[in-house]
Order: structure tokens, then C-alpha cells, then sequence
């Protein structure tokens, strides 16, 4: 791995998706004293972005920024009303999509930086200009459906990467 390089990208957009406090995965609850983190919080990204930059595998990273899907990039996998419900939710007030899945206002940045930053590393590999890319993003996206939010995602970064592998035809052989 002397030569190897990991090319991550980073959007510090994917921290402004805040899902709460609660128990575990469900809203705040009157038996507890202390309410917890959701599990999939902007802390635990955080953290990962501090050990990767500070850690012993930075010498092995190279990093990039990161950026926002567009509309059109979503749609290639999403539908156009799902991505209007993302942005009615986009709002204080919010939206649980599913009982995990709250949703409020800058969770469509966090949801977009996510998503362009993962259709980056794959286009990065894709080009020829790295052998290995890394998305450090949340929220995650690979539970999303093209009409459904569901286990803490919302748009399919994953998805959206493997579409973007087969329109540039990725795979095919003659």
C-alpha cells in the first residue's frame, strides 16, 4: 500500500442534517433522564473526518471537495416528487419520514453534499484519476428508494454512483 493513494471526498455540507436527540431511534421519551445522540449524527462524521485527517492513514489520503447533486443528477434515480417532498421537509418544523428518518432544515444540503460528493469519487475513479475513492458523507443513502426516505436515508448516494458507472459504461465488455 506504499504507493496506493485513497482519494476522499468531503462536503462539510453533510453536516447540517441534524437528527436529534431521542431513544435510540425513536423521539425524546419522558422515561429517560438523559436523552441520546440519534445514532446517525454529525458528530460521528466529524470524528471520522479528525481520525482520517489527523491519523496514521493520512500520509495513504489525498482530499477533495466535495459539492451539491443538482436536480438532474437526483432525478437519475429519485422521483420528482420525491425530491419536492425533500424540499416541503426542508423547513424547522421538518418531517419524519419514518420513525428514523427525521428530516428538517438543512437535511436537503446535507442530503445534496452527500450525493454530489459520492457521484465525484465514483467520476474520480471513473476518469481514470484515482484507483480508490472514498465519500465521507452523510446522511446515508443506500436504504432510499426512488420515492421513499427510509433508515436514516434520503437520497441513494449509492445509486446515484452506480448509474453514473453505467451511463459511462463501466463494466462493459466488447
Amino acid at each position: 500500500m506504499a504507493d496506493a493513494l485513497i482519494d476522499v471526498f468531503w462536503h462539510e455540507g453533510v453536516l447540517s442534517h441534524d437528527t436529534g436527540h431521542g431513544v435510540f431511534e425513536r423521539p425524546p421519551s419522558p422515561f429517560m433522564a438523559v436523552d441520546e445522540l440519534h445514532p446517525e449524527n454529525a458528530h460521528r462524521v466529524r470524528n471520522m473526518h479528525a481520525l482520517l485527517e489527523r491519523g496514521p492513514l493520512n500520509d495513504y489520503l489525498r482530499w477533495h471537495d466535495g459539492r451539491f447533486a443538482t436536480a438532474d443528477e437526483v432525478m437519475r434515480f429519485h422521483t420528482p416528487a420525491f425530491l419536492d417532498e425533500l424540499h416541503a421537509a426542508d423547513t424547522p418544523e421538518g418531517r419524519r419520514f419514518t420513525p428514523t428518518s427525521p428530516f428538517g432544515a438543512g437535511s436537503l444540503d446535507a442530503a445534496l453534499a452527500a450525493a454530489g460528493s459520492a457521484l465525484d469519487a465514483m467520476a474520480h475513479v471513473l476518469d481514470g484519476k484515482g484507483d480508490l475513492a472514498y465519500a465521507l458523507v452523510r446522511p446515508p443513502g443506500h436504504h432510499a428508494a426512488p420515492g421513499v426516505a427510509d433508515g436514516y436515508c434520503f437520497i441513494n448516494n449509492t445509486a446515484l454512483a452506480a448509474q453514473l458507472a453505467i451511463d459511462r459504461g463501466a463494466g462493459r465488455h466488447p
